[in-house]
């Protein structure tokens, strides 16, 4: 919860600040952190309620991040298309580069989060078999 009100805060302080549109790597950041958060919310209402699911949690956490991060891109195209001309001085996406990097540091996220969370998972099913 916290991660997604800290993602919030700074995508509108990276609006009132500029810092969209003069930091390079901020737009970076938030996507990486996007990707984060939507790969611990999977993991809490999708994966665990399950149990352990071996490697087919992880794949399909981060399959889920791809699927969001691709949605997110369609909406600041459609955004981009319905609201701003070719030449406008704002646009939610800069081009190819811009969207492929976006959806690359969307994955990185997801993949940190469930390569975390199937490390932590296999340490802890390998102490439970330890105790027993």
């Amino acid at each position: 919860m916290f991660l997604i009100a800290g993602i919030a805060i700074l995508y509108t302080l990276g609006f009132i600040y500029r810092w969209n549109f003069e930091l390079w790597w901020f737009d970076v950041l938030l996507h990486f952190l996007g990707g984060m958060w939507v790969a611990i919310a999977a993991n809490r209402f999708f994966v665990r309620p399950i149990g352990p699911i071996g490697l087919i949690g992880p794949i399909l956490v981060v399959a889920l991040v791809a699927f969001v991060g691709v949605g997110w891109e369609v909406y600041e195209f459609t955004i981009d298309e319905l609201f701003f001309e070719d030449r406008a001085l704002w646009r939610a996406q800069d081009g190819n580069t811009d969207t492929m990097t976006d959806l690359m540091m969307d994955v990185l996220g997801g993949i940190i989060v469930a390569g975390y969370t199937a490390y932590t998972s296999y340490r802890s099913s390998r102490s439970y078999e330890r105790s027993t």
